[in-house]
C-alpha cells in the first residue's frame, strides 16, 4: 500500500502541479522516508514485513 500511495502522489504531483519528474533514486528516498514515518505512526505490519524499526532518514 505504501508503494502504491507514493507512486500515486508522484503521479498527481506531475499531473496537477506540473512538477518536474523525480528520478528513480529520489522516488526511492521518498518511499523509504514515508515508510519510516508510517512505522513511527504505528504501522506494525511494515515491521512484520521486514521494514527496519529505526534507521537514519535519507536526504
Amino acid at each position: 500500500m505504501l508503494l502504491a500511495w507514493c507512486i500515486w502522489k508522484e503521479r498527481n504531483r506531475r499531473t496537477f502541479n506540473n512538477g518536474p519528474a523525480n528520478t528513480f533514486h529520489q522516488l526511492f528516498v521518498i518511499i523509504v522516508n514515508d515508510g519510516q514515518l508510517w512505522v513511527q505512526a504505528g504501522a506494525k505490519w511494515l515491521v512484520a514485513l521486514g521494514w527496519p524499526e529505526s534507521s537514519p532518514r535519507l536526504a
